[in-house]
Order: structure tokens, then sequence, then C-alpha cells
């Protein structure tokens, strides 16, 4: 506490020499100077050019005498095309006003294009469609006390030109373009008379070549070796397209703008120029297998299979939006490590799906619950499943609503629901689930356990 007393009794004690006194007090003199002057403002004159978009500060000096007006005077140019130009002057509190002529400096205030000598103190004028040239700008003070400002002025951005529509040109034909939805992908290119293009189903891509009548496409696709014919028909955005008995409802995808590409940026990923994923934006690739792609419109499509199958035992739960997400990056995480042949399944689940979908109301006993079954066996693993019915009757009621959880009423847990669910020929209904109730592949056979995929022979 001492040594800081002391050390402060020694800064007061010790005084400059002489010089830098000198030194300090022409210093302080010519600042009071400076600041006295800026304090009192400056007179009227000619301050220079502003540039466009620019802002500049000062301040006017007082009235006095036979004064009626003290002004600065500043020109902008404004370029050709240019937008609606904006002059505006803050006042910080004095009553500043404003004067504004196109083409010519200002000489009487009697003959300019604006003025406001109103009571606003932060006037504002914008001159909607301005002519190239030079643009007179007047900050004004009325009053015998000095005035600070500061004077803005902005160009908006020009218009943009429309361009001309040519009557002679073809109209637009509305087949061309991306569609998508049911887990397919329908790319059409070409012009009237002769289409090209590519169906994508399950990351599969199939080249195709059509001819159209009057809205409706007929043509052919490749798998390989082998074509197969489709139709394709056009109701507003709405493509629906058919093949082998099969329907697919699409809708048109809008046209994504490019973005520039930023060359600071990081490098964008393989897949494309523009840095996306080489799937649809619609329907973007979660994770890639030995045997398969998984996207994210497949994964969606198991979550929804998944739902119905525990509600048919009861666990009538649904899934919020954070446990679909949690889902989704579960199944995009452990893809890879799946069996080939359940990789397949997924990577068809839309498909597998809606098919099952169509067909359930029509299903027997058996099917259902190979369907139910080969859900849980995919979500939970075999050896949780067969853990959790093992100690079950050996028979129940086909699945088909909350009977399912047992006399009609639901459980309170996935295992209390599963245990619950027993049915005859356990190992056989495992096997069959892979095929899903017989939709995500053409054939199993008992015998060695093995399966028939479609574009998945092998598995």
């Amino acid at each position: 506490m001492r040594m800081i007393a002391k050390a402060v009794s020694n800064t007061i004690r010790r005084c400059p020499p002489a010089r830098y006194v000198a030194g300090l007090s022409a210093l302080v003199l010519a600042w009071t100077l400076v600041a006295t002057a800026v304090a009192q403002g400056s007179p009227s004159g000619e301050y220079g050019s502003l540039p466009l978009g620019g802002s500049v500060e000062g301040t006017l000096a007082s009235v006095q005498g036979e004064e009626l007006v003290v002004y600065h005077s500043y020109v902008v140019t404004i370029p050709p095309g240019s937008g609606p130009v904006t002059v505006s002057v803050e006042g910080f509190g004095s009553d500043i006003d404003l004067a504004l002529r196109l083409g010519a400096p200002i000489v009487d205030y009697g003959d300019v294009d604006f003025l406001d000598v109103s009571d606003d103190p932060d006037p504002s004028h914008t001159i909607a469609v301005p002519a190239a040239g030079p643009l007179y700008v007047d900050v004004l003070n009325l009053l015998p006390a000095p005035a600070r400002y500061r004077l803005s002025v902005i160009a908006a951005p020009a218009p943009a030109t429309p361009t001309p529509a040519n009557p002679l040109a073809a109209p637009s034909d509305p087949l061309l373009g991306t569609f998508a939805g049911d887990g397919l992908q329908v790319r059409v290119s070409g012009a009237e008379g002769g289409y090209q293009g590519e169906l994508t189903l399950a990351g599969q891509v199939y080249p195709f070549e059509a001819s159209a009548i009057a809205g409706r496409l007929e043509g052919s696709f490749t798998s390989g070796s082998s074509s197969f014919t489709f139709t394709a028909v056009l109701v507003g955005d709405t493509l629906t397209l058919t093949s082998g008995g099969a329907s697919y409802v699409t809708l048109r995808v809008p046209e994504a703008p490019v973005a520039p590409l930023n060359p600071l940026g990081a490098p964008a990923p393989a897949g494309s120029p523009d840095g996306t994923s080489a799937s649809a934006p619609h329907d973007p690739v979660l994770a890639h297998g030995s045997a398969a792609t998984l996207t994210r419109d497949n994964a969606l499509a198991f979550i929804e299979a998944l739902v119905f199958s525990l509600a048919q035992v009861g666990f009538d739960q649904g899934v919020s939006d954070l446990e679909q997400r949690q889902l989704l990056e579960a199944i995009a995480q452990n893809y890879a490590a799946l069996p080939p042949s359940d990789q397949a399944v997924l990577a068809q689940a839309r498909q597998v799906w809606s098919r099952v979908q169509a067909n359930w109301s029509a299903a027997g006993e058996q099917e259902r619950t190979e369907f139910v079954l080969g859900v849980f066996v995919l979500a939970f693993g075999e050896e949780a499943v067969q853990q959790a019915i093992g100690s079950a009757p050996a028979h129940r009621s086909a699945a088909g609503g909350a009977s399912a959880g047992g006399a009609g009423s639901a459980c309170g847990t996935i295992d209390e629901c599963m245990s619950r669910y027993a049915p005859e020929a356990y190992q056989d209904t495992i096997n069959a689930q892979g095929c899903w109730a017989a939709a995500g592949c053409e054939s199993y056979d008992p015998i060695d356990n093995s399966f028939t995929y479609d574009s998945f022979d092998g598995y």
C-alpha cells in the first residue's frame, strides 16, 4: 500500500522539461483552434464531388448579418442505366435543409428539381428515374447557429430489363424436364417427335427412348441387354408412368438456379460439377453399400413400414420429427454393414412398401405375418426378435390392427408387443422376410436360403 502511494507521489512531482512544455502548449493551441473552427462550421462554398453510394460529414456555419442561407455544395455523377437515387441528410438534431438539381449547378433556389426547407431535421428525396450526368446537391442552413450534418447518396440496383418474347420461337415443350415420385425419377430431354432420357429407380439408371402423341409418351427403356416398354401420361405437372403393370405418379421438379462458384470456398465434393449429390435433389443418397445404394426416400419408406408394423402388434406410438431424423441417421450409419440381401431390400423400400400397401387388404394371414416379422428383423435384428417371441405361444391370430397386441388391447413396450407375436414355422418366416412378403424379390429358395432380386441377382 505504501509503495503505491509513493509511486503516485513521485508521478505528481515529475515535471516535463521546458522544451516539451512549449511543444505541448503549441499542440494544445492548434487543437483548440481546429476544434473551435469545426464547432463554428464552414462557410458557403463548393465542397467537391461525392461518389455515388458514398457519404460525407460537415458542419454548416451559422447565418450571420445579412446572409439568408449558408450552403455546402456537392456534385454526384450518375452513370447511365442507374436505378433510383436517394439523397438523404442526417441533421444530428439541427434543422438541415436540402436542394437538388440535375444537369446544372444551383444558382437560384427557385429553379431547382427539389427543395426542402421544412422543419424536418433529416430531409430525404428519391429520384425514381434519374438521368445520367451530374447531380448537384446543396445542404442548407437557414438558422443563426452552426449545424452538423451527414450527407448520403445511394443508388438502388437498376431494374432488370425483361427479355422480349420471340413470337416466332417454338413454344416450350411441357414434356421436357425432371419428374419424381413413388421412388422413381424421370428425366426427359429431346424435342417433339423424338425424346430420350433416363429412369432412375433404387439407384439404378435405365436409359429410354420415346415418342409423344397428345402429351402421352410411349417408349422403351433398357436394363442390361433387355428392353421393356412403358407409357407416361402428363396432366398439368403430374406425369404418371406405367410399365409391367406398375404405375408411378411423379411430379415436375422445379429447375434450381445454379449458384455461382466461390473461388475461395471449399472444393466441391465428387459427384457433380456444382458439388451436389449425383442423386436427385428431392431424394439424396444417404449411404452406399456393397450391393446397392440407399436414398432418403427409401429409408423413409422403411420407417413408414416399421411404424405400420408396430401398430399391427399393438404398439401404435407413431414417430416424431426428431425420432424420424434419429432413425434416418441410424439407418444410414449401419447400412454398409448390413448383409447384401438386406441392402438390396432397403434400396427398394419405397417400391416394396407401395406394393404392400396396395395389396394389404387382399393379403392372407401368413403373408401379413411374414411382412410384419420381416420388418422387425430388419429393424431390430433376428436375434432380438427371436428372443422377444421365444417364450410366446405357438400360434396367434394374423396381424391386423390393435387386436394384434393380444386380447384387443395395446401393449406398453416393443418387447411386450413382440412377445405376443409368435407365428408358426418361425424359421421359415424369418427366411421369407427377405422377400418382404414376396414384394421385394422374385423368389426365395428355402433349400439354400438364397434370394433372387430384381437387378440384384446373386444375393
